[in-house]
């Protein structure tokens, strides 16, 4: 976490004000709002982008799911990422959420998630709709 993170996080509590936490943490005022103001970088959107990815992934699996295989189905669906990457984004995901990557609504349209039809529940995979990412934004990680 940056500094300018930890002081807008903080601010968000309302503990303590700005100017005394960038006085304290020994950074520039004038630097916090030129960060806040800034717009997310393209890594940041495709981050924001591919943890939605992640999340339909494993939903669609009922959680059952780790990085590898999540990892795994998006290769299948023509996302080109590191599986650390995925770790990372799953970590993130999960505590940001209180240890659940459960989330309301999917991002995009789940399939195949009737009963199975020839195969038993035990082999049955889970399938998702990938949707591209936003344009502009880089697909490599």
């Amino acid at each position: 976490m940056t500094v300018y993170r930890h002081i807008s996080e903080a601010k968000k509590a309302k503990e303590l004000s700005v100017s005394l936490q960038c006085e304290l943490l020994g950074v520039s005022e004038s630097g916090y709002w030129a960060w806040a103001k800034r717009a997310p970088s393209d890594r940041a959107l495709h981050d924001a982008w591919l943890t939605e990815r992640i999340r339909a992934v494993h939903e669609a699996s009922k959680g059952r799911y780790g990085s590898p295989r999540v990892h795994a189905m998006l290769r299948r669906h023509g996302i080109r990422v590191g599986e650390k990457r995925v770790a990372r984004l799953m970590r993130s995901a999960t505590s940001e959420n209180k240890h659940s990557l459960e989330i309301a609504e999917p991002a995009s349209p789940l399939r195949g998630s009737g009963p199975p039809t020839s195969r038993s529940s035990t082999t049955r995979t889970a399938t998702s709709t990938i949707t591209p990412p936003p344009t502009g934004v880089a697909t490599t990680g």
